[in-house]
């Protein structure tokens, strides 16, 4: 089950940390207390990128994820006198990460191969730097979710099909036995990329004049195409 985020506004503060979980306090004096993945990320500066665009970020691309046929976390952003600028999260139960290999015969089928097929494809588009097996978890009923998403926004050349080496085989493999599908996604994001830019039209986005991160992701979505085929190339590398 999950545990639905209760609205983040001005009655929520961070308090306290203990034992890697954080705890928050309502004004009401409700405790809620969560478990699995943390609920709250807080960031500092990160390759001359602000805390509070990385924190922007990571909500921003989650807030896309749906568009690129993918299941998002459920974010708000949020701010803490003494914490800083972070990032609340829905907790969801979580068995286990796609590295964790004593776990794969819960969550590996064609179909989750050709889910983290559109995860790769995904990072491609947002620019993404991060994404290892650890930033991609397994539910309990098998879907995967990917979490840590703020490394993004950059438009340097990069690798980043980062899985290990047999996960990339099987999504490859996978992507070869399914052209229709990569065929179909291919068009499917092509649809999608005013919606993209829609969601992706922040201040945040357009405030930095050394990094446009709007501009990398407009420009990203326009190479559809040479995106796909760069992905499937990783996966061999």
């Amino acid at each position: 089950m999950h545990v639905d985020i209760l609205p983040v506004d001005d009655s929520f503060t961070i308090v306290k940390e203990k034992r890697g979980i954080h705890v928050v306090k309502q004004y009401l004096h409700r405790w809620v207390d969560w478990h699995g993945e943390r609920h709250f990320q807080k960031f500092r500066r990160k390759h001359n990128r602000t805390y509070i665009e990385v924190a922007h970020h990571q909500h921003l691309v989650d807030q896309m994820k749906p568009l690129f046929g993918l299941q998002k976390i459920g974010t708000h952003v949020v701010y803490d006198d003494k914490e800083g600028y972070g990032v609340m999260q829905r907790w969801h139960p979580v068995i286990a990460t796609v590295k964790m290999r004593p776990y794969m015969d819960q969550w590996l089928s064609e179909q989750t191969k050709l889910e983290l097929f559109k995860i790769c494809v995904f990072d491609g588009v947002i620019g993404g730097l991060d994404r290892h097996g650890n930033n991609v978890i397994v539910l309990k009923d098998g879907s995967l979710l990917t979490i840590d998403d703020e490394d993004v926004f950059y438009d340097k050349l990069r690798v980043w099909v980062k899985f290990d080496r047999d996960i990339k085989r099987m999504v490859y493999a996978a992507a070869q036995r399914q052209p229709h599908y990569v065929a179909a996604y291919r068009e499917h994001l092509k649809k999608k990329a005013a919606l993209i830019l829609a969601v992706a039209d922040h201040p945040v986005m357009h405030a930095n004049e050394q990094y446009p991160f709007y501009s990398i992701l407009q420009g990203n979505l326009g190479r559809i195409d040479e995106i796909v085929d760069e992905t499937l190339r990783q996966m061999l590398l």
